[in-house]
């Protein structure tokens, strides 16, 4: 939040839930953002919504704008948890994707022996 003499001219808020239904149990994740300003955007707030899958293959960031930022992880193997695609909506049209290859000097090791994973390849649309 930011005053000055003239009283509140922005504030930010977040809003979380408890992650006991999603794959990280030992932190919250936020839901919501609420930004104001005085005199933007019709001094109304501009609110961003985040979710993520509870299996943590993806998250997802929907902007004000209804412009929505999807992120696709990893699930099983050395590459848990390193993005694999994103993707960019606008207007129920998928404007930008970009796809991440990785790779590892040994791919047959578990994730518990794994070597540091490192980028391939990549692929923007």
């Amino acid at each position: 939040m930011y005053e000055n003499a003239a009283g509140i001219v922005s504030s930010s808020t977040q809003q979380w839930r408890g992650s006991s239904n999603a794959g990280q149990t030992d932190c919250p994740r936020f839901t919501e953002r609420h930004d104001w300003a005085e005199n933007w955007n019709d001094n109304n707030e501009a609110i961003t919504t985040y979710s993520a899958a509870s299996d943590n293959s993806w998250a997802q960031q929907t902007a004000p704008d209804g412009t929505i930022f999807k992120q696709f992880f990893a699930t099983s193997g050395w590459q848990t948890g390193l993005p694999t695609l994103t993707e960019v909506w606008s207007a129920n049209f998928k404007k930008k994707w970009t796809t991440v290859n990785w790779t590892q000097d040994d791919l047959n090791l578990s994730l518990a022996k794994s070597r540091k994973g490192r980028f391939a390849a990549s692929s923007v649309s």
